[in-house]
């Protein structure tokens, strides 16, 4: 593994250089970097919505996480070890064990800390999804599902830990990094899991999308295999939790309404979402934080049809919602604890907090199902638009071609 290698060679670079420089010199460096880091996740979200705004350059896009995090770490650190260096002209030396042990020490940690950082921003974009064998996010057999990351050194998920844990406490604020990115290494990952291995976009822009409304299906609590099955597929989804737990006890279903703008599509005009790129923050009553994915999504069935809907399981790669028709909102479906209430959505790294005050209630998902054959289960004053085809043209005879052995479908017509 390449992203291995390349975190090893950093701490023992960064530990190496600070034991030859002394005991306090490396402790002053090593608070330098500790601030820093906390400076840099404080900005982190301000920053690449700050880059996402201001910029058309898809190269710019697609780095723009790593270069809120990574830029404002470096310089952090450069300007607190300046003024560092002006306030204390000179350091004591400590004992000789001493001063080569504790200057060691707080070599690891600054090469631990600064690795971290370099791997959960380089993580973020739009790059392959296993680039440099580095992929803490894989798709298993039935879902999304942690792959375990770093062996040995997993600085990614410690240093996010570190800064998520600290912006409760130490480092707390009103709005704490905790609160919406519990696990910051994943929401990294999750980024880049793209449709074609990473090929397609992984970032949005803030106003790419909003929310309309929300639905609970069994808001008292359903057995979890019960929230997994709807009228159109005589199976359940057999779908896990990042951490491959089951969906088993008491659960309930909330759908969020995602209402898609054109900015959103991809160069052909799709809207693609990778399995990773879509997922919801939640809190229980005992103050546990969640991560979920959806486990399913409503979309429209037909875009040349206004008001039909389907649901539809997401035990795929990745979703394509209309291609190339008008754009209509979707809604994405979790599985959460009955204690648990919501505290944003994320679409492709744009967070939503989530107000689910008076969601629509369905006793149980035949009920739900209902209301989508029916078309009623658009939230009020949302509406699906449909395909305008006055101008189009009709390619080819719509014939299956005989020679074909990959085309299955009855042929195409545009």
């Amino acid at each position: 593994m390449i992203m291995f290698g390349v975190v090893m060679l950093i701490i023992f670079a960064l530990t190496y250089t600070w034991v030859t420089r002394g005991f306090l010199s490396s402790l002053l460096h090593m608070i330098c970097v500790v601030l820093a880091g906390a400076i840099a996740f404080g900005l982190w979200e301000f920053l690449a919505h700050l880059i996402l705004n201001r910029t058309s350059s898809a190269a710019i896009m697609g780095s723009a996480w790593a270069i809120a995090l990574i830029v404002p770490f470096g310089v952090a650190t450069v300007i607190l070890r300046v003024i560092i260096a002006s306030v204390v002209r000179n350091t004591a030396v400590a004992p000789g064990a001493l001063d080569y042990a504790g200057a060691g020490i707080c070599g690891l940690v600054t090469g631990t800390i600064t690795a971290g950082s370099l791997v959960i921003g380089i993580g973020t974009t739009r790059v392959g999804t296993d680039f440099l064998g580095y992929q803490p996010l894989d798709y298993g057999s039935v879902s999304l599902q942690r792959t375990g990351g770093l062996p040995i050194v997993p600085v990614d998920r410690s240093v996010g830990g570190l800064y998520a844990h600290t912006s409760e406490a130490a480092f707390q604020t009103n709005e704490s990094l905790a609160q919406y990115y519990p696990v910051p290494s994943l929401m990294a990952a999750s980024l880049r899991m793209t449709d074609g291995d990473g090929k397609a976009r992984n970032t949005a822009q803030p106003g790419d999308f909003s929310i309309v409304g929300t639905y609970v299906v069994g808001q008292a609590g359903l057995q979890g295999s019960a929230l997994l099955r709807d009228n159109w597929v005589p199976t359940p989804h057999n779908a896990v939790t990042i951490e491959g737990e089951s969906y088993s006890g008491n659960q309930k279903l909330l759908g969020v309404w995602v209402d898609p703008k054109p900015s959103l599509k991809e160069r052909a005009g799709d809207i693609i979402f990778g399995e990773g790129q879509v997922f919801m923050v939640a809190e229980t009553a005992s103050g546990e934080r969640l991560i979920r994915h959806p486990v399913a999504v409503s979309s429209p069935a037909d875009p040349a049809s206004e008001g039909r809907y389907g649901r539809w399981r997401f035990d795929a790669r990745g979703f394509v919602a209309l291609p190339g028709a008008a754009l209509s909102p979707m809604a994405f479906e979790f599985i959460l604890p009955p204690d648990a209430t919501p505290t944003a959505i994320f679409v492709k790294g744009i967070r939503a907090n989530i107000d689910d005050s008076e969601p629509r209630v369905f006793a149980s998902t035949g009920q739900r199902d209902s209301a989508i054959e029916a078309g009623s289960i658009l939230p009020g004053g949302a509406a699906s638009t449909p395909l305008d085809a006055s101008e189009s043209t009709t390619i080819g005879d719509g014939r299956r071609e005989a020679d074909r052995r990959d085309l299955q479908d009855s042929g195409i017509s545009v």
